[in-house]
């Protein structure tokens, strides 16, 4: 009893909200979920630009880890460079690492902002035309999406070795994929990840889905909805929780995907008037979440 109460002496909601999920927590046939395992691995310096890769990164089903880019590179198969200015931080040793781990077949994805790193050219596959100033935003149009990203500069590219992913309105390339040895470099021209954690309602839009061409992934529950998340926690044995979590105030309500060989043995939540889960439908109400228990199905 923590003895917080209102002026008319009623517990504060969120008192309330704590008892009812500490009940929750007991209540879980586990003392723990298993750690997540990251799945892309982000190289960025600054804490905006981190914050706004992470929204972009959970609403394409990812699971991120981040360094800075001062600290050694770790090892993954997949790494991001957001927002990269200038020298994105980096030093020269730790550039020729990340370089030789896409050479030896990681994926890379850049999104530039005047960026000068050394050879960046046979990286990318591309050379700049041009670069003015200009108030104007940048259309990224691909395969099933469209949006747009604020920029005070005009920068315009010349693809080399690179194929064009996605245009503007006018048909040049905005996003990019090139060979680099066995791996691929994925190259937005536009710094969106600063522009969007400056610019409200940014995130609202089909942006995540670069990062889904530059990482698409398995997943276990899939809702088809870039508000509401999922991530894995697999105990091994072929058996999994996937928590899923509606981040919108916007309620939800749908029928997942479910990975073929797979199937849901429970549903917990700590409030079942805001997450119900009935025969493969799931209605979650504003920021609320479930945690289903799935399990692979035996031959």
């Amino acid at each position: 009893e923590l003895g917080i109460f209102t002026r008319d002496r009623q517990p504060y909601p969120a008192l309330e909200s704590l008892r009812k999920f500490a009940a929750f927590q007991a209540s879980l046939p586990f003392p723990a979920l298993p750690k997540a395992r990251p799945n892309c691995h982000f190289i960025v310096s600054d804490a905006d630009v981190a914050r706004a890769s992470y929204v972009l990164a959970k609403q394409a089903g990812l699971r991120p880890s981040f360094q800075s880019a001062e600290q050694p590179i770790r090892d993954a198969s997949c790494y991001f460079l957001p927002a990269a200015k200038g020298r994105a931080h980096l030093t020269l040793r730790n550039w020729r690492t990340l370089k030789a781990k896409v050479r030896e077949g990681a994926t890379l994805y850049l999104s530039l902002d005047d960026t000068f790193l050394d050879r960046l050219e046979e990286v990318t596959g591309l050379e700049i035309d041009f670069r003015e100033g200009a108030s104007e935003s940048v259309e990224v149009k691909g395969e099933g999406y469209a949006f747009r990203i604020p920029s005070p500069v005009r920068r315009r590219f010349r693809a080399l070795t690179a194929k064009a992913l996605a245009t503007d309105g006018e048909g040049r390339g905005t996003f990019f994929a090139n060979t680099f040895g066995k791996g691929t470099v994925y190259t937005l021209i536009v710094p969106m990840e600063s522009a969007f954690y400056r610019t409200a309602g940014k995130f609202a839009s089909d942006a995540y889905r670069v990062y889904e061409a530059v990482r698409p992934v398995w997943k276990l529950v899939r809702t088809l909805s870039r508000d509401v998340t999922a991530t894995e926690h697999c105990f091994g044995g072929g058996k999994c929780a996937v928590v899923i979590v509606n981040n919108s105030a916007t309620p939800y309500a749908g029928t997942p995907e479910i990975a073929s060989g797979w199937t849901v043995t429970a549903a917990l939540t700590d409030d079942v008037e805001m997450a119900k889960w009935n025969a493969g439908k799931l209605e979650l109400g504003s920021n609320a979440g479930i945690l289903l228990m799935t399990e692979k199905e035996r031959k």
